[in-house]
C-alpha cells in the first residue's frame, strides 16, 4: 500500500510540472502575438505619416512651381522692350573715400546716397550712362571724345605687382663668393682652391700653448662647453689640417712663417702624426735655429 501511495504521489507531481510547463508555453505564446500586434499597428502608423509627407512635398513642389512660372512670366513680360524705350546702363566709379578729420568735430562726414563705402578705403560710385554715348562708343565714326575708365591700384593689383617682383628676384643668380687667396702656391693642385682663412696671431699663440700644456691637439679643445664658434676654435682647426696636410711644405712654411711657430709647439704639432721614432728622435736632436730647416726635415 506505502509504494502505491508514493508512485501516485509522483505521478501527481510529474503531472503538475508538465501543467506548469504547458502554462508557461501559454503565455510566451501570447506576448509573442501581443508584440506582433504591437509592431503591426507601429508599421500601419509608419505608412500613414509617410504618405502625409509625401502629399505635403507634392503640395509644396506645385506652389514653388507655380510661383516660378508666375514670376518668369513677369520678367519675360518686362523683358521686351519696344523701340521707343530708352536704354539705360550704370557704371561703377572707383573714388578715394574722404580722409577723416585731424580734430574732433560735431559734424560727422556723412557719405552720399549714391555711394557704396568699402573698407578697402575706396569708394564706389553708381553713374548713369546716356544712350548717346553708349551709342557713339558702339559706333565707329564717333564725333565726341569718350571719356576712359580710370584705373586704380588696390590690394588685389599691388599683391600681383610684389609676386612679380620677387619672381623677377629668384630669376638673378646670386653673385659669387669671393675666394681667399692662399698665402703661397702649391706645388700640385688641391681639392680646396679657397686657401686658409686669415687667423689672428695671439689666437694661435693661445692655441698652441694648450697643446704644449696637454700634450695633444684633441684635448686642447674645451671640454663641457657647448661648440661655439671662436678665433681658438679656428686656429684649432687651422692647426689640425697642417698636421693632416704635412706633405705640401711650401704652405706648411708659409703658415709657420707667418704666426712666428716655436720649435716646441711644431714638436707638439708632429707628435700626433705618428712619425717614426727614430726620425722623432732626430728632431728633438735638432738644435738649429732657423725652424725652415726643421719642418723640411719632418716633412
Amino acid at each position: 500500500m506505502e509504494r502505491r501511495v508514493k508512485h501516485q504521489e509522483n505521478t501527481i507531481r510529474s503531472y503538475e510540472k508538465q501543467i506548469a510547463d504547458l502554462s508557461a508555453q501559454v503565455a510566451r505564446q501570447e506576448q509573442l502575438k501581443q508584440t506582433t500586434r504591437e509592431q503591426e499597428q507601429c508599421n500601419t502608423e509608419m505608412k500613414q505619416i509617410r504618405d502625409l509627407c509625401q502629399k505635403d512635398k507634392d503640395t509644396l513642389k506645385n506652389e514653388l512651381n507655380s510661383i516660378e512660372m508666375s514670376y518668369s512670366d513677369r520678367y519675360q513680360e518686362s523683358s521686351l522692350s519696344s523701340s521707343e524705350e530708352e536704354e539705360v546702363t550704370f557704371l561703377l566709379r572707383l573714388k578715394p573715400s574722404p580722409t577723416p578729420p585731424t580734430r574732433r568735430r560735431k559734424n560727422i562726414i556723412q557719405p552720399q546716397a549714391n555711394v557704396i563705402t568699402t573698407p578697402k578705403g575706396w569708394d564706389v560710385v553708381i553713374e548713369r550712362r546716356d544712350p548717346e554715348i553708349s551709342c557713339a562708343n558702339s559706333s565707329s565714326s564717333c564725333s565726341s571724345p569718350v571719356k576712359q575708365q580710370r584705373f586704380s591700384f588696390d590690394k588685389k593689383n599691388r599683391r600681383e605687382c610684389a609676386q612679380q617682383d620677387e619672381k623677377n628676384k629668384e630669376e638673378i643668380p646670386p653673385p659669387i663668393p669671393p675666394r681667399f687667396k692662399p698665402s703661397a702656391p702649391p706645388p700640385e693642385p688641391i681639392e680646396n682652391n679657397y686657401g686658409w682663412p686669415p687667423i689672428n696671431q695671439s689666437t694661435a699663440c693661445r692655441v698652441l700653448k694648450k697643446i704644449r700644456e696637454t700634450g695633444s691637439a684633441e684635448e686642447a679643445a674645451r671640454s663641457g662647453r657647448p661648440k661655439t664658434v671662436t678665433g681658438e676654435d679656428k686656429a684649432l682647426d687651422m692647426m689640425l689640417s697642417i698636421q693632416e696636410t704635412l706633405t705640401q711644405s711650401s704652405r706648411t712654411l708659409a703658415l709657420a712663417m707667418d704666426f712666428n711657430v716655436s720649435h716646441q709647439s711644431v714638436k707638439n704639432l708632429f707628435k700626433k702624426q705618428k712619425l717614426h721614432p727614430y726620425k722623432m728622435k732626430l728632431v728633438h736632436e735638432l738644435n738649429e735655429d732657423d725652424l725652415i730647416e726643421e719642418l723640411n726635415f719632418v716633412s
